[in-house]
């Protein structure tokens, strides 16, 4: 395999049946080489076969990392694939890429070229065989508003055989990313009116609640159940407030 100076505009790579010396660039070079790799097969030809790349589904709270599996299946023999994830760099911010247990021999280098475009190449300095299954994981951390998805659309993909034959079609199927607050209930608003406190908090609509109150976050008793309607804004009174110096609620799902 042989990795191009980083000054050339459109550096290539030619994959043989022959043994390989991998000479890996200097950390400098990584994303100057890859952001424009590619995989020109077609001196050789074309290599009919089923294949696809499918990206998972994944989720995780806000501002917290998850993963998201990526699959790669084929009727033959793929050595090397390359291919871009096309995401929302408002709502996602991308990070390391994680081998999957169909990867053994293979080495996995990603760069992200430009805002949103995460780039993936799979490659094997012994030529080894791709096995079909799970390739490797996306890590992504939702960077927005809790409730919202995000959809993971694979791209460019381009794979190639033992023979230096490009493999096609691929089939590609895409993914998302879920992000979620992992807070079930939320206070809203919290008020005194004529000596009665008045709480509003919104949750999902039929989920049940206990309101408890504690004048020191340490001794809690709860002061109602009550279920959340349609709607999921939930109103609820403490006619009790004014008898305490200091008054702390929160809301505990039952």
């Amino acid at each position: 395999m042989f990795f191009p100076n980083s000054s050339e505009q459109s550096p290539n790579i030619f994959l043989r049946n022959v043994t390989c010396t991998f000479v890996k660039p200097s950390t400098n070079r990584i994303s100057a080489i890859f952001a424009s790799l590619l995989i020109l097969l077609f001196s050789e030809g074309a290599c009919t076969a089923a294949s696809a790349l499918t990206i998972g589904q994944g989720a995780s709270e806000a501002f917290t990392a998850g993963l998201i599996p990526v699959t790669f299946t084929s009727d033959t023999l793929a050595v090397a694939l390359q291919f871009d994830v096309q995401f929302d760099p408002v709502r996602l911010i991308s990070g390391p890429v994680v081998a999957g247990s169909s990867l053994t021999n293979q080495s996995i280098v990603f760069s992200q070229p430009t805002n949103g475009l995460l780039r993936i190449v799979i490659y094997s300095a012994n030529n080894s065989p791709i096995s079909s299954g799970v390739i490797l994981s996306l890590q992504f951390t939702g960077n927005a508003a809790a409730g919202s998805s995000v959809a993971l659309t694979p791209a460019n993909v381009i794979a190639a055989n033992l023979s230096a034959q490009q493999v096609a079609p691929v089939t590609l199927i895409s993914g998302g990313f879920s992000i979620s607050s992992g807070v079930s209930a939320r206070f809203t608003s919290i008020g005194l009116l004529n000596g009665v406190s008045q709480l509003e908090l919104t949750a999902e609509p039929g989920l049940i609640f206990a309101l408890q109150g504690s004048p020191n976050l340490i001794d809690w008793i709860s002061l109602s159940t009550n279920t959340v309607p349609p709607g999921g804004l939930l109103k609820v009174n403490d006619p009790a407030a004014p008898s305490f110096k200091t008054r702390f609620y929160r809301a505990v799902q039952r």
